[in-house]
């Protein structure tokens, strides 16, 4: 964190894929991991996200394709820790996960509705279903 009022947070993982860090989730289908920090640091992170705004959204990315969808997500409050990491656990809203194109570059955006608690990114944080 780099200040009290906002969490920097990135990369991201699919739950379902190979390179996820905690694998699926049981009862959850796919989600996105979002690093949030240290394990150690969960208890903040936590307390965080019962107070910041738990919306966001996935938009095409530069690539882009034709009649790719953006995606809604919201967050849960917490998240889900390795012995090393937490991460946000953001679950795709209204059966958008269906909507996704696979093969399509997102770039995640927090919608950071709350002014007195924000989301960053030290870059943009780009994910894509395969």
């Amino acid at each position: 964190m780099t200040a009290k009022n906002e969490l920097v947070i990135g990369p991201a993982f699919w739950t379902d894929q190979g390179d996820s860090p905690t694998g699926p989730i049981p009862d959850l289908g796919p989600a996105l991991l979002v690093r949030m920090g240290a394990s150690g640091d969960f208890d903040a992170h936590k307390r965080f996200t019962e107070v910041a705004d738990r919306d966001f959204v996935l938009e095409i990315g530069a690539a882009g394709a034709t009649g790719a969808a953006s995606i809604s997500l919201r967050a849960s409050v917490g998240g889900v820790t390795t012995e090393q990491e937490s991460f946000l656990v953001l679950i795709p809203t209204n059966h958008a996960f269906d909507q996704m194109s696979k093969g399509v570059d997102y770039t995640l955006r927090p919608l950071n509705q709350s002014a007195a608690h924000r989301w960053a990114m030290q870059e943009a944080v780009r994910i894509r279903r395969e």
